[in-house]
């Protein structure tokens, strides 16, 4: 069905890239500016990570703590904006083109291993797109299954976000069981990490893809290298979330 809106879409990472790669070579993460450049660049879509204030704003920022190990559900959305420039989401969602797909990350603390998880951000959330009204595609993903299984009871569409590791249990997280789980969950995608793919093995490479699709599902890759995505890609990959933007879509389709 193509939930990001295009065949083999190209999304950007947090905008047009982490700022642990680009540094100052692009803008911040998570900012409108790097959201700006993505689709400059190329992108079909951009991925950001939605997390709660203390007082209950959406705000776009991607680590569960501020630089000084404040957890962000206990700062309030102006201290947050002057302090540390985190944006709102109302912010962040005026500066992308309406045909531009979303990928809105929900973060609770789940994958960075916080003992309290933050879960009030998902009625937060689904009031949001109530109310914006939103005209691109939107794709709501999580690795916490709790959030990914309130969703999966809505009409918006939603994915399970996977990593080599289970963020959780420590555990090897194989692509046929996070397949299985994403399923059981109700999520119409699944968001595999690229070291989840045999990519020197271009059979197997297919037969994984092949095992996803088989389970239901469409699938995302995220943080594949440009070559590695445009592989992924052609393989069948339904999409890749990206932090080389203009790379990959300059590669895609050879």
């Amino acid at each position: 069905m193509a939930f990001y809106g295009a065949p083999a879409a190209v999304i950007g990472h947090r905008g047009s890239g982490k700022t642990d790669i680009w540094g100052d070579r692009k803008p911040l993460e998570n900012t409108a500016e790097s959201l700006i450049l993505a689709v400059k660049e190329g992108a079909d879509g951009v991925e950001i990570d939605v997390q709660r204030t203390a007082d209950d704003a959406l705000v776009v920022y991607h680590n569960a703590r501020t630089p000084d190990d404040r957890r962000i559900y206990d700062v309030t959305f102006a201290e947050l904006s002057e302090r540390y420039a985190i944006a709102s989401l109302n912010n962040i969602m005026a500066a992308v083109p309406a045909p531009t797909a979303v990928n809105i990350e929900i973060k609770t603390g789940y994958d960075a291993e916080e003992t309290v998880l933050e879960h009030e951000v998902a009625e937060l959330v689904l009031d949001y797109l109530a109310r914006a009204k939103l005209t691109q595609p939107i794709v709501v993903s999580c690795f916490d299954p709790t959030i990914v299984k309130k969703f999966a009871a809505t009409e918006h569409v939603v994915g399970l976000l996977v990593a080599p590791v289970d963020v959780r249990t420590r555990e090897p997280m194989r692509l046929h069981d996070a397949a299985s789980w994403a399923s059981e969950l109700g999520a119409q995608l699944l968001h595999a990490h690229t070291e989840q793919f045999p990519l020197a093995d271009e059979l197997a490479l297919e037969r994984s893809i092949a095992d996803v699709h088989g389970a239901g599902l469409e699938l995302l890759v995220w943080c594949p290298k440009p070559k590695h995505a445009v592989h992924l890609l052609n393989a069948g990959a339904d999409a890749v979330c990206v932090n080389y933007v203009a790379e990959t879509v300059a590669g895609r389709g050879r």
